[in-house]
């Protein structure tokens, strides 16, 4: 979503990171473990959970040799369900479709059968080729019961590890982990629940696990990831903290992952991140923990960084869509969408397709629309989040429904459409209410308010927006407490706190410095050329704001260039170049109509009707006006409306209308009240007193004053501009040259050149009323030098318009003639 005109965008941030460890050091094609699970020939209920409990113990015996890769048992578990593939005996075609599409040299399946008491397990390690399977190697054992299962899943999980060629194996390895046959059950159970998606169902089949083995650290820690993703954050950590008391000081890849786990849920990141690396030293050919990895960097907002961890990932096993989903989530936190697209989402769509995984495709769809979003192309965002919806709302994903209403949300109300943004976001929020999702929720509270910014109830946003922050603190992500910084330096920057606005936006500033975030830099850029835009520091401004062009093009950021464009008009346009700042204005308003980016459609057609105001066409401002407020109507903007009316009131003023002017800023008050943004109040202010008759000279006082004390250079120029004409028209000479002089002073000092040539025909006015006949020949000079300068800026078009106006007639007419009284703006 973006900001447009004194507003500002929030592009995502692009953080740079160099790389933490060597990739080379990961083997391209290595043995994978539980590729299928094991075919129950028992016949027995009660050893069904064997078939693939079995698989899942040897994988954790072979997981422990170091140079071994074992695919994690839950994508396996989940591929399987999704190619619907039979337990037993591989045909050769299909053996040769997994190898290819797991990246491994070897499958490893077998049986369990049971006559009597005696229970026997064979093991076959295939080697898929093109002219066939190899059967590398075949074996078995048997044991008494159903009780003895552990045992044999020992005996052969180190047998099996000899025959691969397993060199070295973890002293303290994690073996069964559990001897209750109730508990692997139940774990078994939740393991199948989550490779379909199911993480409901999934959590109370590990409470059960773990309620009949309280020691089980898998369990619990599979209990703590499955918590966390439905997000109920407390339940989480405790089963974390347990996990990480069950696994006690041993170095076992379950106790690593456990405080793994439970620093993610504590807000630290950086403490995962340390403990994925431990593991990642111990297990070089692991790529579940390179993802885990991945994600640890990613939640510290160190998304470049990530990118690199996972491109090794893919680098070995190109055929997981988790991996390439995770990819293209990085690389759009980093900053480059097109490529997230292209290279990498479109991968990841293909092969959830492939594998028939709706939830996976939901959640591709979603990453997609994010891209899209980022990228402001609004309608192909909106119509993969309605896909998305559409998978996720049938198959009762909350969580992910949630994130998907959260975001459609945004692309509404970028749109205009700000009912249906209000409705998908009440939903998205009550739904991460349900589960209990703490980011989710401050992810709510953030969206909600843009909505209310959008709008134009800027002390509501406030409201929303520190909500979030307060929530994200907790939360570690860096790039999304520069996002709440941004969003509470930008209420305070319109409430006129300036310097509280620039203490929150140099936050965000110095994390996205620390994260290297590319596209987060274009929005500080703008920040802080919205920071001096309005104090009258219009170089440096204009030189932020082409920063901010030229890298919003570099990061295919349409919104930040949008923006940078229309703010370059409006800075053109205070400089008295009006050719540029149309030019500007037309092709920021040509892009925003291409993206339907109401907003800064509303904002700078204003801005451009302003500026044909200042150059005396009208009848050209008039109808954007009308334009503006037809768009509006959609946007429901209450600061745009009053900038409507002011515009309206100061347009009826230059055509002699003080009635229908006075009437217009009558309506504006209100209406900026109500949006609390301060400059608007102020502007409606200064509009409303000056159009009153006589004017209103206590009220103009009291807005330069505040004015001043604020530091906003345009609205100084205007209240002191309007009091030095109504002292004037007072008689109050000596009071109206002492209100014009500050105008001039604030207007020289600024390099505001747009109408400098009329506060030097209002000052040539009052030195002849106070009989001062050389000094107002100086000032008239000087207006007529200021309009030489602005002939060749004015569009050839507009030309006659602006020569016309009585403040350019004045200072062009010989001394002593005063065609009248009327000023635009």
């Amino acid at each position: 979503t973006a900001r447009a005109g004194v507003k500002q965008i929030r592009p995502v941030a692009a953080p740079q990171h160099k790389r933490a460890f060597d990739n080379r050091t990961f083997p391209r094609r290595v043995v994978a473990n539980q590729l299928l699970p094991f075919a129950d020939q028992t016949g027995e209920k009660s050893f069904a959970w064997a078939s693939s409990g079995i698989a899942e113990m040897l994988s954790a015996n072979l997981s422990e040799s170091p140079s071994l890769r074992v695919l994690d048992s839950v994508r396996v578990a989940r591929g399987v369900r999704d190619l619907r593939i039979p337990p037993g005996p591989l045909e050769e075609s299909l053996a040769k479709q997994l190898s290819e599409l797991w990246s491994v040299d070897s499958l490893i399946t077998g049986a369990v059968r049971r006559a009597g008491p005696r229970v026997r397990v064979d093991v076959v390690v295939l080697q898929p080729s093109a002219s066939g399977s190899t059967t590398l190697a075949s074996f078995g054992a048997e044991g008494n019961g159903e009780a003895e299962i552990f045992r044999l899943a020992a005996d052969l999980g180190r047998e099996l590890a000899r025959r691969l060629g397993a060199r070295e194996r973890r002293p303290d390895g994690a073996g069964p982990q559990t001897a209750s046959l109730e508990a692997a059950r139940a774990y078994e159970e939740g393991k199948s629940l989550l490779a379909r998606g199911d993480e409901l169902t999934a959590a109370p089949a590990f409470e059960r696990a773990v309620a009949a083995d309280a020691r089980f650290a898998g369990a619990l820690e599979k209990l703590a990831e499955t918590y966390q993703s439905l997000g109920f954050h407390e339940k989480a950590i405790g089963a974390a903290e347990r996990a990480v008391a069950a696994a006690g000081n041993r170095e076992s890849r379950s106790a690593w992952r456990a405080r793994a786990r439970l620093a993610l849920l504590r807000g630290d990141p950086a403490g995962a991140e340390k403990s994925y690396r431990e593991l990642l030293n111990r297990y070089p050919n692991d790529t579940e923990q390179r993802l885990d990895l991945a994600g640890a960097q990613a939640a510290q907002g160190h998304n470049a960084e990530a990118v690199e961890t996972l491109k090794a990932v893919v680098a070995v096993d190109p055929n997981d869509p988790r991996a390439w989903l995770l990819l293209g989530r990085s690389t759009i936190s980093a900053g480059d969408s097109p490529r997230a697209i292209r290279d990498y989402l479109v991968r990841a769509l293909a092969l959830q397709t492939q594998l028939g995984n709706e939830k996976g495709k939901a959640d591709v769809l979603a990453a997609t629309a994010r891209a899209y979003q980022n990228l402001n192309d609004f309608p192909k965002a909106l119509e993969n989040y309605t896909a998305a919806r559409k998978i996720q709302s049938a198959m009762g994903d909350d969580r992910g429904l949630a994130g998907t209403l959260r975001g459609r949300a945004l692309i509404q109300q970028a749109m205009g459409k700000v009912a249906e943004a209000e409705t998908d976001l009440e939903t998205a929020r009550k739904l991460y209410e349900k589960i209990g999702d703490r980011a989710g929720v401050a992810a709510a509270w953030n969206a909600s308010g843009v909505i209310e910014e959008a709008r134009g109830n800027y002390g509501r946003a406030l409201e929303d927006y520190q909500n979030a922050l307060k929530l994200r603190r907790a939360l570690g992500d860096e790039r999304l407490l520069a996002q709440s910084y941004d969003n509470i330096g930008y209420i305070y920057y319109l409430h006129g706190e300036y310097d509280n606005g620039l203490v929150f936006w140099q936050q965000a500033l110095d994390l996205r410095r620390k994260i290297g975030g590319k596209s987060g830099i274009v929005l500080s850029l703008q920040n802080l050329g919205f920071l001096a835009t309005a104090q009258g520091r219009w170089d440096e401004a204009m030189k932020l704001f082409a920063e901010a062009l030229e890298k919003g093009r570099e990061t295919g950021q349409k919104d930040a260039v949008v923006v940078s464009l229309g703010n370059l008009g409006i800075l053109q346009g205070l400089r008295g170049r009006f050719s540029a700042a149309l030019s500007s204005f037309d092709e920021a308003l040509g892009n925003a109509r291409e993206m339907q980016f109401q907003g800064a459609l509303v904002e700078f057609t204003l801005k451009k009707a302003a500026t044909l105001l200042e150059l005396g066409a009208a009848a050209e401002a008039d109808a954007l006006l009308a334009e503006a407020a037809g768009a509006i109507g959609q946007t429901g903007n209450s600061e745009q409306e009053a900038d409507l009316e002011v515009l309206k009131s100061e347009s009826s003023l230059a055509r002699g209308d003080r009635e229908g002017a006075r009437a217009a800023s009558r309506r504006a008050i209100p209406l900026a009240r109500k949006s609390a943004s301060r400059a608007s109040i102020l502007d409606a202010r200064i509009a409303a007193a000056s159009s009153s008759a006589p004017a209103d000279v206590p009220g103009l006082s009291a807005a330069l004053a505040e004015a001043e004390s604020v530091g906003h250079s345009l609205l100084t120029i205007r209240a002191a501009e309007a009091l030095a004409r109504a002292e004037l028209s007072r008689g109050r000479g000596r009071e109206a040259e002492r209100f014009a002089g500050r105008a001039v002073e604030t207007g020289q000092r600024s390099g505001w050149s747009a109408g400098l040539y009329r506060l030097y025909a209002l000052q040539a006015r009052i030195l002849e009323r106070l009989g001062e006949k050389e000094a107002a020949s100086t000032a008239r000079g000087k207006g007529a030098a200021e309009v030489s300068k602005l002939r060749n800026q004015v569009p050839e078009r507009l030309r006659a318009a602006f020569e016309a106006l009585p403040a350019v007639r004045e200072v062009l007419a010989t001394p002593g003639a005063t065609p009248g009284d009327r000023s635009v703006r």
